[in-house]
């Protein structure tokens, strides 16, 4: 992904992760579900989805792993008050706990964070253990690399971050339909015939009879053969005009798009 694509996805989340609200605890767990190669059992909502007090959130079966929740607007005030709760609260229900991860809904301030953390593992308590503090930002990074093409987690996660199914959406199409680079040359030719047809047609359609080899002529939109580079291409750019365009492609143009974009992203 490109660098600065990439910022401003991670941009697009931080705010909507900060207003999920009371439901942000159901939200991290999810997230840690498909984030985590170790599994967590999540104790700390009640079947209605109400906290439990004095019960720790989320746990490995061997305790090695706990993960604790909070979407207050104050966590990341000086000194971390709530965090230093959590993290004792952690520690008195696992005590053999090697990782000890807080998950907080608002945008961390790094050097607040620094000074917390240099303190907090200087414990005696501490000791052989290890601190993950993950605020907005931090999980915003993680569902921009590790989820984006993960489609049973953005759809897990989309109840309470909606902008999640966007940026989904928008990553599977431009891999679909990658940017030309400067060298593509445009084919005023193709584009404008794709237009045309559109304006007074239903769908473009380009394919094979795969049994018999015949081409196929449909009466109501056609470019002869398979697609090219040059045909598709146009078509991504009729795609980006019109959001509404859906494309059936038969099986020995299935990779095409995958192609198109390891040829263009060299």
């Amino acid at each position: 992904m490109n660098p600065q694509t990439r910022k401003l996805l991670i941009q697009r989340l931080i705010a909507p992760i900060g207003v999920i609200g009371p439901d942000f605890e159901r939200f991290g767990e999810l997230f840690l579900d498909h984030l985590l190669s170790t599994p967590l059992e999540h104790s700390g909502l009640n079947a209605l989805g109400f906290p439990i007090r004095r019960v720790l959130d989320s746990s490995s079966a061997d305790g090695a792993i706990v993960a604790e929740y909070s979407a207050h607007d104050d966590y990341f005030t000086r000194g971390m008050p709530k965090a230093e709760q959590d993290l004792a609260h952690a520690l008195s229900h696992r005590p053999n706990a090697k990782l000890v991860l807080l998950i907080a809904a608002q945008p961390e301030r790094p050097q607040i964070v620094d000074e917390f953390l240099k303190a907090a593992l200087a414990k005696p308590e501490m000791q052989g253990r290890s601190l993950r503090i993950w605020g907005a930002e931090r999980i915003a990074e993680q569902l921009v690399d590790k989820f984006t093409f993960n489609d049973t987690a953005v759809e897990a996660l989309s109840f309470y971050l909606p902008v999640l199914t966007e940026i989904w959406e928008e990553a599977a199409r431009d891999r679909l339909f990658p940017a030309p680079d400067l060298r593509h040359r445009p084919r005023p030719a193709v584009s404008d015939e794709i237009h045309r047809r559109l304006a007074s047609e239903s769908c473009v359609c380009n394919r094979e009879d795969g049994a018999s080899g015949e081409r196929l002529h449909c009466p109501i939109a056609r470019i002869g053969g398979n697609l090219s580079c040059g045909s598709w291409l146009a078509l991504s750019e009729a795609s980006r005009v019109c959001d509404k365009l859906r494309f059936w492609l038969p099986a020995d143009n299935r990779d095409r798009g995958s192609l198109l974009l390891a040829r263009h992203s060299r």
